[in-house]
């Protein structure tokens, strides 16, 4: 299995806020992590015209043999009409 990620962005409508929450196969080094929250904050700045005071990014490491039970069968496949990308496994 490749290392995946899923990530969920809200961009609350009125408001002037947007938060992000991604699930990572467990093993990234935290500069990874980080290198990827500072690109996460840029898109949704640049999407959404958001401020970077506005925007928080949440990263949570899941076991690479618990991630088809906890992440795909619980948030990916219940969700599929609502993904606008959609995974390749």
């Amino acid at each position: 299995m490749t290392k995946n990620t899923h990530s969920t962005v809200k961009n609350f409508k009125n408001l002037n806020y947007a938060t992000c929450s991604s699930k990572n196969v467990s093993g990234s080094p935290e500069e990874q992590k980080s290198k990827l929250s500072e690109e996460i904050t840029k898109v949704i700045m640049n999407s959404t015209n958001k401020p970077e005071a506005a925007v928080s990014v949440a990263i949570e490491e899941v076991a690479e043999n618990e991630w088809m039970e906890k992440v795909y069968e619980t948030e990916i496949r219940p969700n599929l009409e609502k993904l606008y990308k959609k995974p390749g496994y």
